[in-house]
């Protein structure tokens, strides 16, 4: 069949009345020649069913009153220019040999404007300068998808496969800004599989999803305005980009940062990637992180200035850390940071970050009234840095010993328990043995008694730190204190 034939069938009359009054679906063709429908006014549905377009479709200034329906077909490619669909684009196990273009489409307020389930497109699918509903484009092959300077109230395409970018950029709009509508799916990209590079620049007043999705290249988030992420158990292959600063190197201005609503979050649970590309300014990312289980190789600091308060790894590390404040406190993102920077060789900014982590748990044992717990962790705070500061238990030693010494030497009465029992004077030796008792540096300093009264009380405090200390200083260096 000649596509000219089906065009004269949509716009002529009388057959354009039967069809369009009918409930009536063209089914089992073969159309050659390019289907071009030029500044027409449909009044109803168009169905296409089972069939081949060997040439493509042009709608070119198109105003159709109802649906626009392609249903188990072959389109070699298709274009939809300024044109206006009231009822939607529905578009289902269809393949598309080439391109679908979709240009210059003026505002669209239907449910869905564009749906293309299970379909198979083997050119670029590019939205370019048009105002759309929603599209649903799910369980679907493309080999590329450009949304560009175009507005949709969601973009949804679960579970589908992209073999070459994914771009939304040139200030688009996914998702409309009611508040009601905030937790739900402005694009929707969960269980996708991305081959290459997935590229965000726009507005996003609703929610971004990526749960379960697969990207091989690397995902980048620039320009424009964010609202929330989730994404938990992404798998990135490439970088997570803040800011353009991967694709630009030049410019490192903040002008290319992405811009974070109030209260905005980025939920990166279970996570796995690669790199971590972003400006050591925590203006670049959002006030909420969720980070358990995330785990990634390297993160690297360009594309923009720093800030004043997180010159240091370890200011912005402990910063960047502290914005994920979740309870109950997980110390796995802490042992993640502390592991980057040990292998970067930024051993005590490691330490310090560790630190901070630990402290984070102490704070909220102890609020949730855990005595016990509160003790052990405030003692191996203070005595050995949760484990990642081993020399605090010398400069304690030292502390005790010295001041041990002090006491001791002052004691007039003291005796060694020998027969007879004889007078002796002590000092910094038998301080020593008293508070390590792993150490014997005087033979008779066990046969010691000192005078009773207060220093008895206070010797059994020093053997009691020696103890302490001794316990944990094993512990810290067996790492379960950390």
């Amino acid at each position: 069949m000649r596509s000219d034939f089906l065009r004269d069938l949509l716009t002529k009359k009388p057959y354009s009345d039967f069809i369009f009054e009918h409930p009536f679906a063209f089914t089992r063709f073969d159309a050659e020649g390019v289907l071009g429908l030029v500044t027409v006014k449909l009044p109803g549905s168009i169905y296409f069913e089972d069939f081949s377009f060997k040439d493509g479709i042009v709608f070119d200034h198109v105003t159709l009153e109802g649906t626009l329906n392609f249903y188990g077909g072959k389109i070699s490619n298709a274009v939809l220019l300024s044109s206006h669909f009231i009822g939607g684009v529905l578009v289902q196990n269809t393949l598309f040999g080439r391109d679908l273009d979709v240009m210059r489409c003026p505002k669209d307020d239907t449910l869905i404007s564009l749906m293309g389930d299970g379909s198979k497109f083997e050119g670029e699918v590019v939205i370019e300068k048009s105002t759309l509903g929603r599209v649903s484009i799910r369980n679907a092959d493309f080999n590329g998808f450009g949304f560009e300077g175009s507005v949709a109230k969601s973009l949804d395409f679960t579970s589908s496969k992209f073999s070459k970018v994914f771009v939304i950029e040139d200030q688009s709009t996914v998702g409309d800004s009611t508040p009601e509508s905030f937790d739900s799916a402005g694009l929707n990209l969960d269980s996708a599989q991305v081959k290459a590079d997935v590229l965000l620049s726009g507005n996003f007043p609703k929610s971004i999803f990526m749960n379960s999705a697969t990207i091989d290249g690397s995902l980048v988030l620039s320009d424009g305005s964010f609202w929330s992420i989730f994404a938990n158990n992404l798998h990135v292959s490439g970088q997570f980009v803040l800011g353009a600063g991967r694709m630009n190197p030049t410019d490192s201005s903040a002008k290319h940062w992405p811009g974070w609503q109030p209260n905005s979050t980025i939920i990166l649970s279970n996570s796995r990637i690669n790199q971590i590309y972003s400006p050591q300014n925590l203006k670049a990312w959002p006030s909420h992180l969720v980070l358990r289980d995330l785990s990634f190789d390297s993160v690297l600091h360009e594309g923009g200035p720093a800030d004043s308060s997180a010159q240091s790894e370890r200011a912005w590390f402990s910063q960047w850390l502290a914005r994920a404040d979740e309870r109950p406190y997980s110390p796995q993102p802490y042992q993640q940071v502390v592991s980057f920077l040990q292998k970067s060789g930024y051993a005590d900014d490691a330490a310090d970050v560790g630190v901070a982590g630990k402290r984070l748990e102490l704070r909220e044992v102890c609020s949730a009234w855990n005595v016990s717990k509160c003790l052990y962790l405030w003692g191996s705070f203070v005595f050995i840095g949760f484990g990642y500061k081993i020399y605090w238990s010398v400069y304690w030693s030292a502390f005790f010993a010295a001041f041990g010494w002090l006491i001791f030497a002052t004691d007039r009465h003291a005796v060694v328990t020998t027969t007879p029992w004889k007078p002796v004077r002590l000092g910094f030796l038998y301080s020593i043995d008293m508070l390590l008792p792993v150490l014997k540096l005087r033979e008779d300093s066990t046969k010691v008694q000192v005078s009773t009264g207060w220093r008895t009380g206070y010797l059994y405090l020093h053997k009691t730190m020696g103890w302490l200390l001794g316990s944990f200083l094993v512990a810290g260096l067996s790492g379960i204190t950390k």
